[in-house]
């Protein structure tokens, strides 16, 4: 009975440490999309300051 009870817990560890990587990989994706965003909205912001400043200067000659 103590054997089987030992098999019982290594599979349920199995179980897990599945779902523990599950997990990982999930934040780890939802990290890289975030960073994705913000690389996005960054590059958006220095476009649009490029736009702008460069009306600017036009304007100006």
């Amino acid at each position: 009975m103590n054997r089987e009870s030992g098999i019982g817990n290594r599979e349920s560890g199995c179980k897990h440490m599945r779902y523990a990587h599950a997990t990982r990989t999930a934040v780890s994706g939802q990290r890289s999309v975030v960073s994705g965003q913000l690389i996005l909205f960054k590059s958006t912001i220095c476009v649009a300051q490029a736009l702008a400043f460069g009306h600017a200067v036009r304007t100006r000659l």
